[in-house]
């Protein structure tokens, strides 16, 4: 009976909010969601309670998520009382309580590997955009992607294998920082757009020299499957066009000759170049596509611009 007391009292709590016009909500561009045709009870209360904590977490009101955060964590369906956990990390850590913010984070990561703690750092959700942010939240998760992937991971150079890990963290934790604040926020989307800028203006300086050095894309078997997918997703963001242009599409032209790297992934990378140069690339992509398709034998060929 307290249970469903509960339960009731969060409901209407949840929509005295939305009633009186307290939350301000906000979409975010980062996940692109087709509902199914018959969306069940569950998963439409979810999605109210998600965009009803994304809305709190952009207006900093910290206090009412661990309110409205701590009742939900008491919700007898496990998928429900799970949807709270990120934003109660990121609420008891920005108003001082670094203490229970570091052990429900820590819940939350026990015993998960270095492939499910990058998904964790570069998480499109906006609770942990905020929360990793802040660099001392996610160093220590970074020495354990590292630890994990050097103990566990079959790779003949993990050396390599380690520096493409901190490339892929950085290039997405800086492009998401901009979600970790309101659209019409222009203070702080400023201040995000000039930190994204000049982080990724070292991170293109560290890639080239590391590709330059290496002399090759890391392969596979050198530094094991997951971290070898990463490079096609930091290649295509690096902004240099003459580079990308030469020294990468020759690097890269004999990785596919090599078979270390996918024929797909390739044609990604040369249409992303085009998209950066061609001013009328997206108006005609589907001839583009169509071209491809048959010049590099890909007739299912679709382009991810990653």
């Amino acid at each position: 009976m307290i249970l469903i007391i509960r339960v009731l009292a969060i409901t209407s709590f949840l929509f005295m909010l939305i009633e009186n016009g307290k939350i301000m909500a906000q979409s975010t561009p980062l996940v692109s969601f087709i509902p199914p045709p018959e969306e069940s009870e569950l998963q439409k209360e979810k999605n109210r309670y998600i965009k009803t904590l994304d809305s709190l977490l952009l207006e900093d009101r910290y206090r009412i998520i661990i309110d409205l955060g701590e009742r939900l964590t008491m919700d007898r369906e496990h998928e429900i009382s799970q949807i709270p956990v990120p934003y109660l990390i990121c609420a008891y850590y920005f108003i001082g309580n670094e203490e229970r913010s570091k052990k429900l984070l820590n819940e939350r990561i026990n015993k998960q590997d270095y492939k499910a703690l990058v998904d964790l750092l570069t998480s499109s959700e906006i609770a942990f955009i905020k929360y990793f942010s802040v660099p001392k939240n996610r160093e220590p998760i970074i020495k354990k992607v590292i630890q994990d992937y050097k103990s566990n991971e079959k790779a003949t150079d993990k050396l390599a294998g380690e520096q493409i890990i901190r490339f892929s963290i950085n290039d997405q934790i800086y492009r998401k920082l901009k979600y970790a604040f309101k659209e019409n926020d222009k203070v702080n989307q400023a201040k995000a757009f000039q930190e994204f800028k000049f982080q990724d203006s070292i991170q293109n300086a560290q890639v080239y020299a590391f590709y330059k050095k290496q002399g090759k894309y890391l392969s596979a078997k050198e530094v094991g499957e997951t971290v070898c997918w990463y490079q096609p997703i930091i290649l295509c963001h690096y902004d240099n066009i003459e580079l990308r242009q030469t020294f990468f599409k020759d690097l890269l032209g004999k990785a596919v000759k090599e078979g270390s790297m996918e024929k797909t992934n390739y044609v990604h990378f040369l249409l992303r170049t085009e998209s950066f140069t061609n001013p009328d690339f997206f108006k005609n992509l589907d001839q583009r596509v169509s071209e491809v398709r048959k010049e590099y034998d890909l007739p299912d060929y679709l382009w991810n611009p990653f």
